[in-house]
Protein backbone atom coordinates (compact mmCIF):
# COMPACT_ATOMS: atom_id res chain seq x y z
CA UNK A 1 0.00 0.00 0.00
CA UNK A 2 2.85 2.37 0.78
CA UNK A 3 4.24 1.91 -2.73
CA UNK A 4 0.80 2.48 -4.25
CA UNK A 5 0.32 5.65 -2.24
CA UNK A 6 3.83 6.85 -3.10
CA UNK A 7 3.02 6.29 -6.78
CA UNK A 8 -0.04 8.52 -6.20
CA UNK A 9 -2.53 5.76 -6.99
CA UNK A 10 -5.83 7.00 -5.60
CA UNK A 11 -8.01 3.95 -6.09
CA UNK A 12 -6.43 0.96 -4.37
CA UNK A 13 -8.33 -2.29 -3.81
CA UNK A 14 -7.39 -5.34 -1.78
CA UNK A 15 -8.48 -8.96 -2.32
CA UNK A 16 -8.33 -11.37 0.62
CA UNK A 17 -8.81 -15.14 0.67
CA UNK A 18 -10.33 -16.94 3.65
CA UNK A 19 -10.53 -20.65 4.42
CA UNK A 20 -6.76 -21.13 4.15
CA UNK A 21 -5.13 -24.16 5.76
CA UNK A 22 -4.57 -23.45 9.45
CA UNK A 23 -6.50 -20.19 9.37
CA UNK A 24 -8.58 -19.46 12.45
CA UNK A 25 -11.37 -16.98 12.97
CA UNK A 26 -8.97 -14.92 15.09
CA UNK A 27 -6.31 -14.84 12.37
CA UNK A 28 -8.94 -14.00 9.73
CA UNK A 29 -10.29 -11.19 11.88
CA UNK A 30 -6.76 -9.82 12.37
CA UNK A 31 -6.16 -9.99 8.60
CA UNK A 32 -9.36 -8.08 7.80
CA UNK A 33 -8.69 -5.49 10.49
CA UNK A 34 -5.15 -4.97 9.17
CA UNK A 35 -6.42 -4.66 5.59
CA UNK A 36 -9.00 -2.07 6.68
CA UNK A 37 -6.33 -0.14 8.60
CA UNK A 38 -4.57 0.40 5.25
CA UNK A 39 -7.65 2.34 4.12
CA UNK A 40 -8.22 0.78 0.69
CA UNK A 41 -11.07 2.12 -1.43
CA UNK A 42 -12.42 -1.39 -1.94
CA UNK A 43 -11.99 -4.71 -0.14
CA UNK A 44 -13.09 -8.08 -1.54
CA UNK A 45 -13.08 -11.33 0.40
CA UNK A 46 -13.15 -14.70 -1.35
CA UNK A 47 -13.38 -18.22 0.03
CA UNK A 48 -10.62 -20.62 -0.91
CA UNK A 49 -11.92 -23.07 -3.48
CA UNK A 50 -10.09 -26.28 -4.26
CA UNK A 51 -10.31 -26.72 -8.04
CA UNK A 52 -10.04 -30.16 -9.62
CA UNK A 53 -6.73 -30.83 -11.38
CA UNK A 54 -4.73 -28.26 -9.40
CA UNK A 55 -1.74 -28.93 -7.15
CA UNK A 56 -3.89 -28.00 -4.13
CA UNK A 57 -6.53 -30.55 -5.15
CA UNK A 58 -3.85 -33.25 -5.42
CA UNK A 59 -2.49 -32.34 -1.97
CA UNK A 60 -6.03 -32.32 -0.60
CA UNK A 61 -6.67 -35.80 -2.03
CA UNK A 62 -3.50 -36.96 -0.27
CA UNK A 63 -4.65 -35.34 2.98
CA UNK A 64 -1.98 -32.62 2.88
CA UNK A 65 -2.33 -28.81 2.96
CA UNK A 66 -6.07 -28.81 2.64
CA UNK A 67 -8.53 -26.62 4.51
CA UNK A 68 -10.46 -28.71 6.98
CA UNK A 69 -14.23 -28.84 6.97
CA UNK A 70 -14.21 -27.15 10.37
CA UNK A 71 -12.00 -24.26 9.23
CA UNK A 72 -14.09 -23.78 6.09
CA UNK A 73 -17.32 -23.70 8.08
CA UNK A 74 -15.83 -21.32 10.62
CA UNK A 75 -14.39 -19.00 8.00
CA UNK A 76 -17.42 -18.99 5.73
CA UNK A 77 -19.98 -18.40 8.46
CA UNK A 78 -18.21 -15.65 10.39
CA UNK A 79 -18.05 -11.90 9.96
CA UNK A 80 -17.08 -10.62 6.50
CA UNK A 81 -17.54 -14.05 4.90
CA UNK A 82 -18.07 -13.61 1.19
CA UNK A 83 -18.16 -9.84 1.55
CA UNK A 84 -17.36 -7.64 -1.41
CA UNK A 85 -17.84 -3.92 -1.17
CA UNK A 86 -16.48 -0.50 -0.30
CA UNK A 87 -13.90 -0.50 2.46
CA UNK A 88 -15.10 2.86 3.75
CA UNK A 89 -18.61 4.07 4.57
CA UNK A 90 -20.47 5.65 1.67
Amino acid sequence: MAAARKAKLNNVSLDLIYGLPGQTMDSWKATVEHALSLIPQHLSCYGLRVEEGTPLARRAAEGRSCPTTTSRQTCTSGPWAGWNGPATPV
